[in-house]
């Protein structure tokens, strides 16, 4: 049992056009790779940049600044992380001390949740007391110094 001379000549006359493959080492890349990394980086930064700057423009207005014309112990939060997304660690602290132990808060956190400390219910506590009291102490301060206006 083979294959007839009829069958034979059937399949080798294919009318559908031969495919011609390309190897992949004779393809030269459209960019380098140092290149379309830094082309991503700054893209990436432009698109950054650009979120921070919106987040600027759209701060949310605190409720009891408009209504009692004095600052509430959450004022300057959103400022100072916005300064802290920027790089600016010290306006960062100038503005809003609680801020850093918060983020250092959110991720410890979420490391917790996700590794389960030994010591790590209990670190979340002691943090949630210092970030409390850093609040408060602060808050004492602009009412010391007179910067709740």
């Amino acid at each position: 049992m083979g294959i007839s001379e009829h069958e034979r000549h059937e399949v080798g006359t294919s009318r559908q056009s031969p495919v011609k493959i390309v190897s992949s080492r004779n393809a030269k890349p459209a960019m380098s790779g140092t290149a379309s990394s830094a082309l991503f980086f700054y893209a990436l930064l432009g698109a950054y940049q650009t979120g921070l700057s919106w987040l600027e423009a759209h701060l949310l207005k605190c409720p009891i600044k408009q209504t009692l014309f004095i600052d509430c112990p959450g004022c300057g939060l959103q400022r100072s992380f916005i300064a802290l997304l920027r790089g600016d660690f010290a306006g960062s602290w100038q503005l809003y001390p609680a801020t850093m132990p918060m983020v250092f808060l959110l991720g410890f956190t979420v490391l917790h949740l996700k590794m389960n400390f030994r010591w790590g219910a209990l670190f979340i506590k002691f943090l949630y007391i210092a970030i409390a009291s850093t609040i408060v102490v602060s808050y004492i301060v602009k009412i010391k110094t007179h910067q709740l206006f």
